[in-house]
């Protein structure tokens, strides 16, 4: 009996810590895939609106061949070629998007390698930084699908 109880403490115990360390993120798969991309999802709980606006984080898994020219091209910059050096190469990015008024645009760019470790961000890159500009959503687009799954998917209502 006394067995029993001790063993059932530190199950629990391991839940417990478990549940503590899991990261906050919730990641859905959004199908969106190509251009080097192997699969991409959406972090549900990075969700925001704010009046006209929304806002959310987008992951991209990159296709072997494709993180081995991100890694190089990222190489080229002094601050993300001592995080590779370091840390190993680049295998995903996240990118926080925005949308308001029929236009979409990028606000942000995080690299990381395959234990999820931060290498670099698109401030690291100078003058070849993430473009920021609004852009008109175009019909049939990745970001109109993206927008169409907002909607539907997580019920976000832009007033």
């Amino acid at each position: 009996m006394k067995h029993n109880v001790i063993i059932s403490g530190v199950i629990g115990a391991a839940l417990l810590i478990g549940a503590f360390d899991c990261y906050a993120e919730k990641w859905d798969h959004n199908g969106f895939n190509g251009n080097g991309i192997e699969s991409s999802f959406y972090d549900a709980d990075s969700i925001k609106v704010q009046g006209k606006m929304v806002s959310w984080t987008d992951k991209y898994i990159y296709k072997k061949d494709y993180a081995v020219n991100i890694t190089a091209t990222l190489s080229k910059h002094p601050a993300c070629a001592t995080s590779i050096d370091k840390k190993g190469g680049v295998v995903q990015c996240q990118v926080d998007y925005q949308i308001e008024g029929g236009k979409s645009r990028g606000v942000g760019r995080r690299y990381y390698n395959k234990a999820n470790e931060l290498l670099c961000t698109d401030k690291d890159l100078g003058k070849d930084r993430f473009g920021t500009s609004w852009n008109k959503i175009e019909r049939n687009s990745p970001m109109q699908n993206a927008y169409y799954d907002l909607v539907t998917r997580y019920h976000v209502i832009l007033k």
